[in-house]
């Protein structure tokens, strides 16, 4: 009989977010096998794999990573603005939080696998003993199938509990649950073997013996990226609409494979020829021959001399199958994927038609581009709040209480140089601060800081010689001068 747990309790929380964590994974799992193209096949028949067996379980003409990568390489975190108007400068400690996070890299790892699976989450460590970087808050990105967070019921806002559990090398289980106020570490009395339940014990490994361990944050330091997020706080796949369009892909592909094996060339048949007797078994041998490039459709009499008036053997073949039919119908089924993804129909080669160009690609890629701008806008939000708790553990207050908050991001529309300039200098005409132009420009907050730098210098170098006692300080690039 299960032991009957205390509500809110940490074993409490713990049960019950394996619990959802177990759930989450089957169909996280079936993402992530789309994505690395390993596709069952849907949509063949019985017979289809009585004939063929698992000749073709490794075959996926795989367009998943296409649909994901479409929207990932449109997103580019360049820098983050806390509080003031836009012409505000890019906040300096939040972009080396980032970069001594190596988060240029790893918060692509985290748009991908939220893309993949629905939800990706980053984790920010209240210990800063933790790594090399002391003075520096550690920031981790985290799968979806590793990590669950719970929030409140009427605010899902608000972070309630969070688990991660993976499994270490020595085959046992390992969790760590955070709670607003404590963390507590658990390690699994045996090795898992992938089923049955779970005996639970304390897990220490601080070194200072302490469990569980306080949460000086005060906040669950669990943040969730989730894709496609809905008001009840569920979310989706990017893959949900493609899949059903990829097995279909797939199964036509095989099938042209098939054909190509079985039918793409002209079949050659005998008719009324004499069939020769297995004199051990009395049967006529072979009575039709397997189809193929090589082989013969056989269609005789056993017997001739029982009957003088079978016409004579006749030889002849049968038109070829026409593959250009499954093309067109995987060229369907692909045009289908492009138009649920809102993936441009040129990123799929092999299509029919002229390759766009100028306007032509931009109102083809407009679905593609607002998709990425509503992704931007919930990531942002969500590493904002990274950025939040990153500085609640480094006990700046007043950063970690900034409402206005703003991840900047790289433009995601593909424009030309020339373009992209043209636009620029159209906009200073409207007085935009320069600043707000190299960001829309898309430099990086380091290289902007730069560019002030070698502006301040500039400045100073135009300045008429020293004299009457004035004296010009270049020595630290601030543009000071003092007498």
């Amino acid at each position: 009989m299960a032991t009957r747990l205390e509500p809110q309790s940490p074993e409490w929380w713990l049960a019950r977010l394996a619990a959802r964590l177990d759930h989450n994974r089957h169909a996280m799992q079936v993402y992530q096998d789309y994505y690395d193209g390993r596709h069952p096949l849907a949509f063949a028949s019985s017979k289809f794999r009585e004939t063929f067996g698992n000749r073709f379980v490794a075959f996926a003409n795989n367009f998943c990573p296409l649909v994901v990568h479409a929207v990932a390489e449109r997103m580019t975190v360049t820098g983050f603005r806390f509080g003031g108007t836009k012409d505000q400068p890019a906040d300096a400690d939040a972009w080396r939080i980032w970069q001594a996070n190596q988060l240029d890299a790893e918060s692509k790892l985290a748009l991908v696998q939220s893309l993949i699976k629905g939800i990706s989450y980053a984790i920010v460590s209240p210990f800063r003993n933790e790594w090399p970087f002391p003075d520096v808050p550690l920031i981790t990105v985290e799968d979806g199938m590793h990590v669950v967070l719970e929030g409140a019921a009427g605010n899902r806002r608000r972070r309630r509990a969070a688990l991660k559990r993976w499994q270490d090398d020595d085959g046992h289980l390992l969790a760590t649950l955070y709670l607003p106020d404590a963390i507590y570490k658990y390690r699994s009395a045996s090795p898992w073997r992938g089923s049955g339940s779970v005996r639970w014990e304390e897990r220490q490994d601080t070194g200072d013996g302490a469990w569980p361990l306080v949460n000086a944050l005060g906040v669950v330091p669990v943040i969730g990226f989730p894709n496609r997020p809905q008001i009840d706080g569920s979310y989706e796949s990017e893959l949900v609409e493609v899949i059903p369009q990829q097995d279909a892909i797939n199964k036509l592909e095989m099938d042209l494979l098939v054909a190509s094996e079985f039918a793409a060339y002209r079949q050659r048949y005998i008719l009324n020829l004499d069939l020769e007797i297995d004199p051990e078994t009395g049967q006529v041998r072979q009575p039709f021959s397997n189809m193929g490039v090589d082989r013969m459709l056989i269609l005789g009499t056993p017997d001739r001399s029982q009957d003088p008036n079978v016409p004579e053997p006749k030889v002849g073949e049968f038109e070829v199958s026409d593959l250009g039919q499954y093309i067109r119908a995987s060229d369907h089924n692909i045009e289908t994927l492009a138009i649920k993804s809102r993936t441009p129909p040129h990123y799929f080669l092999g299509q029919s038609g002229t390759f766009p160009s100028g306007e032509s690609i931009k109102s083809a890629e407009t679905g593609l581009v607002s998709k990425a701008k509503d992704k931007m806008l919930y990531d942002g939000e969500a590493w904002e709040e990274v950025m939040r708790t990153a500085f609640r553990a480094l006990g700046d207050a007043t950063k970690a209480a900034v409402i206005d908050a703003e991840a900047i991001w790289a433009d995601p529309e593909s424009r030309t140089e020339a373009e992209h300039v043209d636009a620029l200098l159209k906009l200073k005409s409207l007085d935009v601060p320069t600043e707000q132009l190299w960001e829309d420009a898309g430099y990086s907050p380091a290289q902007i800081a730069r560019f002030r730098r070698i502006g301040g210098r500039a400045a100073l170098m135009a300045l008429p010689a020293a004299s009457d006692g004035i004296r010009v300080r270049l020595g630290n690039g601030n543009g000071t001068v003092t007498a």
